[in-house]
């Protein structure tokens, strides 16, 4: 599923203009970035925390290079839950 079709499934459960949800969709993602930018962690609860980490190189060598940084997800209890479910048919 792209971002597209998140946003047309959403129209098609709840009702609402694509133009809304469009709106919605897009400030929860920059929302998420913008936390992430500034080194928050983003916890939505039963389904996930959104977190910065990173590395600077070789173990135990300091770097004069900047660390590099990137967002990873770990799932939560209820979607793991969610996912396991479905793998029982």
């Amino acid at each position: 599923m792209n971002k597209t079709q998140l946003i047309q499934t959403i129209v098609r459960k709840n009702g609402l203009t694509e133009a809304v949800v469009s709106a919605v969709v897009d400030s929860c993602f920059e929302t998420i970035t913008e936390q992430l930018v500034v080194g928050e962690n983003v916890s939505i609860q039963n389904f996930g925390v959104f977190k910065v980490v990173g590395r600077s190189g070789i173990k135990g060598e300091p770097s004069k290079a900047r660390q590099k940084r990137y967002a990873s997800f770990h799932a939560g209890k209820g979607l793991n839950e969610k996912l396991c479910e479905t793998g029982k048919e």
